[in-house]
């Protein structure tokens, strides 16, 4: 009994120590309208994400081939070496293969499996994003700019794609989350170390996911931030030597036992050809390696981070004005500029006045009967022309005295020069996709969000002023508007490709176009009537890119499967009799999910007289080619199984193709 008193006494004296009922009181029920929020996050991200997860087939030609690789890694148990049909094949790290591996022995492999990694990091990346920006700015503003990197077009995209991109971008946003909050504990040498710690080990399983390029894209990201806040001297600490043991204390050991077990096959294609080559050469010529080819990641920012891209261009300009009147570098650069100026226009008013007086001699001299230079002339009128586009030293300083942003410069000066050296990495790299710059997207919506929390404010200030019509700022305007255009030809290509290329989804394509446009025109018009707020945008948009994309994920793309991989033919021909069957041939036809799903080798050739020399008399062939192709097979007596997706089953019996050959030989001797 009194055993049972002294144990609550405890409890109640740890209670009040610890004061929880005050955080219960207080810290919970003061943050219930963010917890509400985060759960309708996660419900839309389960919603968006997760439902009918392997609804879709493996898309050629990247799914299918890691799901080779996780394929014979289960098969071999073998979870050191990646091969793909038995042969040794070093494309990425194996850290998202194990992940999936893992996701596999606890359920099946299949698509759901292969595609589990990237749904629960593409949950956790936007989470990843607010605990970012939550110190730097507004809890609101820090809940926009997850929804706003949770909802981009891409990001959806690969969550629901079994691709290595979504893995490494959660890793890179933790490491940069790491390296945030590194710099805001100066007052806790244990915190700093434990920051470095995770900042480095994170470094270290980007490592792992897709090779070296974090700790090359990390360190020149830092080291940019530093001089832009004019911190350089901080990366002298044991900080920054706790990052770089750790990281390669993490990532290294995989890379050193892979070339103790296969040193030509990695040095090959882990070192010379994923690495190397694809940097210095392009891998689709017929894409990328123009002169162009440097400015391809515009167009696909601005496309695949829709529909925030249409504000990114104000919100870097707005986070760069920030930067440029805090950070010391910036403002010697803008003095020295000042000073430039100011001493240019000096010169010209000093020119222009000799200018003068010299016009006025030469007018008392045509008095006096001297006749007047016409270059003289030309050069005044020059002259007053410079003059009068010369802007003068107030405007300049008028310029530079910018608003003061509620933002630190500390967060927006580490998510600028995060995207600008991955932005500019990968647009001088002659390989170019669509996925390369998406760790960037994280950092794009930080500043997205904070620079639509900032233009809420002139609009909280004139409600407070009793103004009913209310015109917001032309910069949303704009960014509305241009995802209203950009809605407009959105429709118009899926319109087009669902004629032309996926004729099935004619009739449930336009629908995500006619969503987009609705999204957007409605916007408009709420905002307009101030029906909504500014602060209320992120949500209302996101909302519509969830309605958007759940009708792209779950209608469209299942139906663009057909024709995006092999499963559909491969359980056709499969179920077909197989006896006598002795070559399986594909006919230049890169398609990996033949492998995946059917589980067989099969003879891959370019040459359609290799297939034909090949062959002997007792021997049945089934090929495998485009559309295109099968009328120089059928010609040859080959018979058609079937055609689906844009690839035809074909079917040839040289037993028969003898006989017939046998018995015209014979009409030609009679």
């Amino acid at each position: 009994m009194y055993r049972n008193y002294l144990a609550l006494s405890i409890v109640y004296s740890q209670f009040q120590k610890f004061r929880l009922k005050g955080l219960l009181s207080y810290d919970i029920l003061s943050n219930m309208n963010l917890i509400l929020r985060f759960t309708a996050l996660f419900a839309a991200a389960w919603f968006l994400y997760f439902s009918n997860l392997g609804k879709a087939p493996l898309f050629d030609p990247d799914e299918p081939i890691y799901g080779k690789f996780v394929q014979e890694m289960l098969q071999t148990s073998d979870f050191m070496t990646l091969r793909f049909n038995g042969k040794i094949w070093y494309d990425k790290p194996p850290l998202f293969h194990w992940l999936a591996a893992f996701a596999a022995k606890i359920t099946t492999l299949n698509e759901a499996s292969m595609r589990l990694p990237s749904a629960i990091f593409a949950v956790l990346v936007p989470l990843l994003v607010y605990f970012w920006a939550q110190p730097f700015i507004k809890a609101k503003a820090a809940f926009c700019s997850a929804i706003i990197c949770g909802t981009a077009l891409l990001h959806i995209i690969l969550a629901r794609s079994a691709v290595t991109d979504m893995t490494l971008t959660f890793f890179l946003t933790f490491s940069l989350l790491s390296l945030s909050r590194w710099e805001l504990s100066e007052s806790s040498a244990g915190r700093r170390r434990f920051w470095a710690f995770a900042a480095g080990t994170s470094a270290g399983f980007a490592m792992l996911v897709k090779g070296p390029v974090s700790i090359v894209l990390l360190p020149i990201a830092l080291v940019l931030h530093k001089a832009i806040t004019g911190k350089l001297k901080s990366l002298l600490s044991a900080d920054i030597l706790i990052m770089l043991f750790f990281s390669l204390l993490t990532g290294l050991p995989w890379f050193i036992e892979s070339y103790r077990l296969h040193p030509d096959e990695f040095w090959h294609d882990m070192v010379l050809v994923n690495h190397v080559y694809r940097f210095l050469q392009p891998e689709h010529p017929g894409q990328t390696g123009y002169w162009f080819s440097y400015f391809l990641n515009i167009p696909n920012f601005f496309i695949f981070f829709f529909p925030w891209s249409m504000f990114f261009i104000q919100a870097a300009k707005s986070s760069f004005e920030t930067i440029s009147r805090q950070s010391s570098i910036f403002q010697w650069l803008i003095e020295r500029w000042n000073k430039l100026i100011i001493t240019r226009k000096e010169e010209k008013s000093e020119q222009s006045e000799r200018h003068k007086q010299s016009a006025l001699s030469e007018k008392s001299d045509a008095e006096s009967g001297f006749t007047n230079n016409p270059t003289t002339e030309s050069m005044n009128g020059k002259s007053g022309e410079l003059l009068c586009g010369c802007e003068s030293a107030e405007n300049i300083e008028k310029e530079c005295s910018l608003p003061v942003s509620n933002c630190s410069l500390q967060g927006e000066s580490l998510a600028m020069s995060w995207i600008t050296v991955v932005f500019l990495f990968f647009s001088i790299s002659k390989t170019q996709l669509i996925t390369y710059i998406f760790p960037l997207y994280p950092a794009a919506a930080f500043l997205v969000g904070k620079w639509i929390a900032s233009e809420s404010l002139p609009r909280i200030n004139k409600t407070l002023n009793n103004i009913k019509n209310i015109d917001f700022d032309a910069s949303l305007d704009r960014g509305l508007k241009s995802g209203l255009y950009v809605s407009f030809i959105i429709t118009l290509a899926l319109i087009i490709a669902s004629i032309f290329k996926f004729p099935e989804s004619i009739y449930v394509a336009p629908i995500a176009g006619v969503i987009l446009t609705a999204i957007f025109a409605s916007a408009v018009y709420f905002l307009k009537k101030s029906l909504i707020s500014v602060e209320k945008l992120p949500v209302f948009i996101g909302v519509g890119m969830v309605v958007f994309s759940f009708w792209l994920v779950q209608v469209i793309l299942p139906i663009a499967g057909i024709r995006g991989s092999t499963k559909e033919i491969v359980s056709c021909f499969e179920k077909s009799p197989q006896e006598n069957l002795s070559a399986f041939y594909t006919y230049r036809l890169n398609r990996p999910s033949l492998f995946f799903y059917s589980k067989q080798v099969f003879s891959n050739t370019k040459d359609e007289e290799e297939i034909f020399r090949s062959l002997t008399a007792t021997q049945s062939v089934k090929i495998l080619c485009k559309d295109s192709h099968a009328e120089m097979f059928t010609a040859k007596e080959c018979s058609k199984i079937l055609s689906t997706g844009g690839v035809t089953l074909l079917h040839w019996n040289t037993k028969n193709l003898s006989n017939k050959s046998n018995s015209s030989g014979e009409q030609i001797k009679k």
